[in-house]
Formats: C-alpha cells, structure tokens, sequence
C-alpha cells in the first residue's frame, strides 16, 4: 500500500540506480514539475521499459514552484523520485538553521516517510525531486548515511526512479 489510499500497491525503486544524470540545465524554477529530469523519465526511460503495462499513474505532492514555493501541488507520473519527506531527510531541513522558516512547511507536504529509510541508511548520493525553495538554483540531494544537501541543477548524480504496480 504504497501511500496508504487503501488499494493495494507496491513502489519499486531502483536501489543502484539507473546512471546519472541532471536535474535542470540551470535552475530549480518549476521544482520537479518542469524539471528536465522529469521529462527524461517519463519519457525516454518509461519508454524503454518492458512490462510498463503494469505501471500506475501516481500523483505525488511536490514543492513545484521551486526557488520561493512555499506549498507543494501535485503532480502524475508514471516515474518519479522520492522527496526529502520520503526518504526522511526533511527533519534535518526543518532543523537548520540557515534554511528559511517560511519555507520549512513545504517539506511536511511532499508525501509522507516511508518504514524502509525510517530503519536504513544508503551508500551513494543521489537526486530527490525536493527543490531548495530559497535558491533558485538547487535540487535536494541524499548522501551516504542519509544526510541532505542541496546541489546545483546541473550536476549530474545518481538518479533512483520509483515507481508502482498494482
């Protein structure tokens, strides 16, 4: 049940990743929602999957308005990353002391954590799909032992796409 709507679903997610690639040429304007990264994976990548039958369209809440959102708002997709709030990173946002008060509630919004990363720790870096919305040009990233960071847009990193079957 893989967002508690009472169907039963399952998410994948790829734990090595898919290689790496960019977020954006040059901002986080737009969040997830109009990042080139999105584009990629629901284009390219969902089209060269076998068995995509199966996939389900999800609707995830997202910080879209990227430099200055303040609100997430939804977007669906049939591949997607997970959010700082996903992968229980958020806290450590919320927390810092250089992140900007009026835009720690976005974080809360962008889904709910899943059990696996409340008890693991991952190995390499890699892309979420949460902006820093006091930048304007930054995707968060997740680190090894599950700390976060903010990277340019077009850097490239490890790039995990989820998605779910059911």
């Amino acid at each position: 049940n893989h967002d508690g709507n009472g169907t039963t679903t399952w998410m994948v997610l790829s734990g090595g990743g898919i290689g790496t690639h960019i977020m954006n040429t040059e901002t986080n304007i737009g969040g997830w929602e109009a990042s080139e990264m999105r584009t990629w994976l629901n284009g390219d990548v969902y089209n060269s999957m076998s068995n995509k039958e199966y996939i389900k369209k999800v609707t995830k809440m997202t910080n879209n308005a990227g430099s200055k959102g303040t609100k997430a708002s939804g977007t669906t997709d049939m591949l997607f990353l997970l959010s700082a709030k996903e992968v229980n990173v958020s806290n450590q946002i919320i927390a810092s002391d250089w992140y900007p008060n009026k835009y720690k509630a976005v974080c809360e919004e962008e889904g709910f954590t899943y059990e696996w990363f409340e008890n693991n720790k991952v190995n390499s870096w890699f892309w979420i799909r949460s902006s820093l919305p006091s930048d304007d040009k930054c995707f968060a990233v997740v680190s090894v032992n599950n700390e976060v960071g903010f990277e340019y847009a077009n850097v490239k990193h490890t790039t995990m796409p989820a998605f779910v079957i059911g």
